[in-house]
């Protein structure tokens, strides 16, 4: 039928034909991307470039800006050579588009908190202090775009001297860890069992969330 179709509509495509072409992608190596996926990013993109706040970060295109530059150097004790290739850098800035689905159960007084979590939980403090280790800039931004239909909007925050400490002294443990093991050829697990008086390792013991806690100290309390 194909073939038939093709005597007088060279260029006509079939849905099978679609559909294989798309299945080779996605094998090698590419996401594929729904009509909704495309629509949802449309919508954020339109939020991050006609926001007042945030606008001006993305449209700036000066002698000082640059985008997805890479950046290369060499960690003598780890060995390896590392790579940061920010989104957006303006002079000393570099500025990380995160996008982000907050819950409809979070009040709005607890948003900061709420991305502050997301900021530790997600490691976004560690990849700011790398990138701004590689690159030698000064200060460093997060774009946070909210995904939800119909309630896209944006957050600009700065990452505070406090969680580029935090994250300094993160990106040199994982380095010396690295360094150890492949110095040793030895790549443990990441957690190591407690063991008894007779060196029989022994399971480890749950713990209370910060959250849990305050929950059981209320209920003692009554």
């Amino acid at each position: 039928m194909a073939e038939r179709v093709r005597t007088y509509q060279r260029d006509a495509v079939f849905a099978h034909e679609l559909k294989a072409e798309f299945d080779e992608a996605v094998e090698n190596g590419k996401t594929g991307v729904t009509l909704e996926d495309q629509a949802r990013a449309k919508r954020m993109v339109h939020e991050a470039t006609t926001n007042p706040a945030s606008r001006n970060w993305f449209r700036y295109d000066g002698e000082l800006a640059a985008c997805e530059r890479s950046y290369f150097w060499r960690d003598e004790e780890a060995g390896l050579v590392l790579k940061a290739r920010p989104d957006k850098e303006i002079g000393n800035n570099l500025i990380d588009v995160k996008s982000i689905e907050v819950p409809t159960d979070v009040c709005a007084c607890d948003l900061n908190a709420y991305i502050n979590r997301q900021i530790e939980k997600r490691g976004y403090h560690i990849s700011a202090a790398h990138y701004l280790s590689g690159t030698g800039k000064d200060r460093f931004f997060w774009i946070f775009i909210n995904k939800v239909k119909g309630y896209e909007w944006v957050a600009i925050v700065e990452a505070s001297p406090l969680h580029i400490e935090l994250g300094t002294y993160e990106v040199l443990e994982g380095l010396r860890s690295i360094a150890s093991s492949t110095k040793e050829a030895d790549y443990p697990a990441p957690l190591s069992h407690p063991v008894n008086e007779r060196g029989i390792p022994q399971p480890l013991m749950s713990n209370l969330s910060t959250y849990a806690m305050k929950r059981l100290e209320q209920f003692r309390e009554l």
